[in-house]
């Protein structure tokens, strides 16, 4: 099964449509975890692009994975 398919009707009964705000805090949370800008100053008008929220640990060390680039762009597939 695709991600695409996951979030189908057919797949898990959850409409894409209907998932597009845990879709948009689970991009946000992946890119934190990353320390990737979540937000982009020429959007914002903010001074430079910034990281969005903060993680805490919890009883143990916070581990977070290595760096990786910044992905270029998004691609969501809607099955048809």
């Amino acid at each position: 099964m695709t991600a695409a398919s996951r979030f189908s009707r057919e797949g898990s009964g959850i409409r894409l449509v209907d998932a597009k705000e845990a879709i948009a805090f689970a991009l946000i949370g992946w890119l934190t975890a990353h320390r990737l800008p979540g937000s982009v100053a020429s959007c914002t008008g903010a001074a430079a692009d910034r990281v969005l929220g903060s993680l805490a640990p919890g009883a143990g060390p916070l581990r977070l994975p290595e760096p990786v680039p910044m992905p270029a762009r998004l691609v969501m597939e809607v099955p048809t």
